[in-house]
């Protein structure tokens, strides 16, 4: 089986720089992160083998080619990742093996295209989308190492995407086994867990509703609007006197003014005070977990509601599959709803349908499948 070679430690946007509002790094701290820092490392390798790029460049280096200067730098250096990353996206031989098959542009048909097509008849137009049929050749197979470019400013090169469309199986029990695989071994690191657990202990799982509100630096400014207007959204699906918890990069203490007349309102600072009890007071909380912390506590909401084109949101409307969330519909506070289950769907699928390149919002089969006798595509 393949080895996953994970890239190089690098600054993360709004991690390690940018525009920060919440979780900014202090004069000692080092611009760069690690995968580790976020993802169980130990559980992801119970299920397929890691290295680090610069355990790959020594164990595999010489025999690929790569150039002395490359294999001996410094990755920490910007310039050297450069160096490396132009390198490795220029080959094309039966040694290495670049494809350009970003999920936006491209669904991967395994083993073939004539096998899910002979097993299914024909993919879902939905989940097809408009994107190309592509399948693993015996060259592809045979290569030491396959590489996904990304991040080279095309379509093709773009894996910023939901994981569980990147593929059509023609073995729906294999379809299913990755996206356990994914469910159970892709996840955050323990102590997120942890902390989060010690603010919903407080607010009790499922009896309080949650969102997201993305204020600040997200690049879709159309969806942000005033507070008064989210609670116009969503009021209908709320119940009435709900305790809210809302996960927000908004500075402003009187912003959500117009909200807490009807609902009491809790975010991340109450929990450092009395009025949350004290939860958070004295732990130690690493500065990069904040927002995964809030990405738990918004999923263990009775409802949630995010904000449209965020894929933070997104990774919130996964979790609460996978925790099986009293309520899993797709809402977002920037729409309007009724309250009728059907008409709400349809005001959220008008915005996000349920198409395979469609990635800000999560294609619920990724928890679906995990636990279902079928493939839902």
């Amino acid at each position: 089986r393949r080895t996953l070679v994970l890239p190089p430690a690098r600054g993360w946007y709004l991690i390690d720089f940018g525009p920060f509002t919440r979780m900014r790094p202090d004069q000692t701290s080092e611009r760069i992160t690690r995968y580790g820092e976020f993802f169980d490392m130990e559980h992801l390798r119970a299920a397929v083998p890691v290295i680090t790029t610069e355990e790959f460049l020594k164990r595999e280096g010489e025999y690929l080619d790569i150039p002395s200067e490359i294999r001996n730098a410094d990755l920490t250096s910007s310039s050297a990742r450069k160096k490396y990353k132009k390198w490795l996206f220029e080959q094309d031989n039966e040694k290495i093996m670049p494809l350009e098959w970003g999920p936006l542009q491209h669904l991967i048909y395994y083993p073939s295209i004539s096998e899910v097509t002979a097993q299914f008849g024909r993919v879902p137009k939905n989940f097809l989308h408009h994107r190309k049929q592509v399948e693993l050749t015996a060259d592809i197979s045979r290569s030491t190492a396959i590489v996904f470019p990304s991040c080279k400013n095309n379509l093709n090169a773009r894996f910023l995407v939901q994981v569980n469309t990147f593929a059509a199986f023609a073995d729906e029990a294999l379809s299913r086994s990755y996206k356990r695989m994914l469910r159970d071994h892709v996840h955050y690191v323990k102590a997120v867990f942890d902390i989060a657990a010690r603010v919903i202990k407080v607010l009790g799982p499922w009896k309080y509703s949650s969102l997201h509100v993305r204020r600040n630096d997200l690049q879709y400014k159309e969806v942000f609007m005033g507070a008064e207007e989210t609670l116009k959204h969503i009021q209908p699906l709320l119940n009435e006197n709900e305790v809210l918890y809302i996960a927000t990069d908004e500075k402003g203490d009187e912003f959500f003014a117009p909200i807490a007349k009807e609902h009491e309102i809790y975010r991340w600072a109450d929990f450092f005070k009395e009025r949350g009890q004290n939860a958070l007071t004295g732990v130690k909380i690493p500065r990069k977990l904040e927002g995964c912390i809030e990405q738990v506590i918004c999923a263990m909401g009775r409802t949630f509601f995010g904000t449209l084109e965020s894929t933070f949101t997104s990774y919130i409307f996964r979790l609460r599959g996978y925790l099986d969330a009293p309520v899993k519909e797709t809402y977002f506070h920037t729409l309007q709803y009724s309250g009728d289950l059907q008409r709400d769907r349809s005001v959220t699928y008008s915005r996000k349908p349920l198409k395979g390149q469609i990635y800000k919002s999560e294609h619920p089969s990724i928890w679906e499948d995990a636990s279902s006798a079928h493939t839902t595509w």
